[in-house]
């Protein structure tokens, strides 16, 4: 993604074109999504990046010391449609009524999400909107360059199914038929791998409608029992899948230290920031280890012992977390643990793309070479016969 920035630099109006938005830049008159005209395919999501630029520029702002009044009638100027159009419209309404803005924007949650009612609740208690709405962004920026890495990362090797599906059906419905009256030639005769080739496309092109009903059935209990079983679920996500499973924890730890460390530097409460942040993730399964590490602080249990008794973290966090208690330096502990799962993260996101790319390849070339023979083999058979 593009973007042109539009600012005030040494009393002079200047632009230019960049990748990413960097936060540092102050004096922000305007920010413009540059399309590419060029082919890519981008699994992100047009209203995720509507949102996090919306609050980029709220910030950015809001850091030039505008009232939050003029910030938003400047901004409904520049966007004259769209889901930014509909938030600012709402805020601005909420403004004129004198109502708490995190109030009037839950009829927009589903869309935004939990985080920035959070944060303008948080900016709207504490009279420092500004902050509040600059970790907001921080949040949403991080999240956002996170899961753009995750898809990257799963991107090719579902071209390659795509790919190798589309091109197992072509095979099925095109080529195998034409081949067919020549494997009936040989009978019982048949080699084992042409045998079981002809009993899949059998079963294919005879009982596709039970085998759709069937996947359909399944996808359907299994929804069900997601949702019925759903502390259940979260907890064999988060601690039995091998691999999937410690990717899992580092993605929720990376979320969870990096919001709780911008809450507890808006000056709330350690106890507050856990509140709020066990919160940033849907797995049920955490949210109750973190209620229970809440509920254990306000017995005065000690915050590295809580966090212990949890069994969630490894002994390096539950350490750390124990150093930052004892030396009144919680909030630099919690940098220190945001980036450490963010880099762990990274580094095994990084070891998974690369096992799964040559994996990939290696299952397709050897179901294209299965096929090869099961379809060949007859065909050399019964050119020897003739010869």
């Amino acid at each position: 993604m593009k973007y042109k920035i539009t600012f005030q630099e040494n009393g002079k109006i200047s632009s230019k074109v960049v990748n990413e938005i960097d936060q540092n830049t102050i004096n922000i008159i305007k920010i413009e999504e540059l399309n590419e005209t060029f082919f890519k395919l981008n699994f992100s999501s047009d209203k995720e990046d509507e949102i996090v630029l919306l609050f980029y520029e709220i910030s950015m702002m809001l850091s030039s010391k505008l009232p939050i009044k003029d910030i938003i009638e400047i901004l409904l100027q520049s966007h004259k449609k769209g889901f930014r159009k509909d938030i600012l419209t709402t805020i601005d309404k909420t403004l004129q009524d004198g109502k708490p803005i995190h109030q009037s924007l839950q009829i927009y949650e589903k869309e935004l999400g939990y985080l920035p009612l959070l944060f303008f609740k948080l900016g709207e208690q504490n009279s420092n909107l500004e902050t509040a709405l600059r970790s907001l962004y921080e949040i949403l920026y991080e999240n956002q360059k996170i899961k753009n890495k995750i898809k990257n990362a799963l991107q090719y090797p579902f071209i390659l199914l795509g790919s190798f599906f589309i091109s197992l059906g072509f095979i099925f419905v095109f080529v195998v038929p034409k081949f067919e009256y020549i494997f009936l030639e040989f009978g019982d005769n048949l080699p084992f791998s042409t045998t079981i080739l002809l009993s899949i496309k059998n079963i294919l092109f005879e009982d596709y409608f039970i085998i759709g009903i069937l996947l359909l059935l399944i996808f359907i209990l299994f929804y069900f029992f997601t949702i019925r079983y759903r502390y259940f679920f979260d907890s064999v996500k988060f601690t039995s899948i091998p691999y999937f499973s410690k990717m899992e924890r580092y993605l929720i730890f990376y979320k969870f230290f990096l919001s709780i460390s911008l809450i507890v530097k808006s000056k709330h409460k350690f106890q507050d920031a856990l509140f709020y942040g066990k919160d940033m993730t849907q797995n049920q399964y955490f949210t109750e280890k973190i209620s229970l590490i809440i509920k254990d602080i306000n017995d005065g249990i000690p915050i590295g012992e809580a966090f212990r008794k949890a069994n969630i973290f490894d002994e390096i966090a539950i350490r750390m977390i124990s150093v930052g208690e004892h030396s009144n330096n919680l909030e630099t502990i919690l940098e220190d643990l945001k980036d450490i799962n963010k880099n762990l993260l990274s580094k095994n996101l990084d070891n998974l793309t690369a096992f799964l790319n040559p994996f990939f390849i290696f299952i397709i070339s050897s179901v294209i070479l299965w096929l090869v023979l099961a379809i060949m083999t007859p065909v050399w058979e019964m050119g020897n016969f003739i010869k």
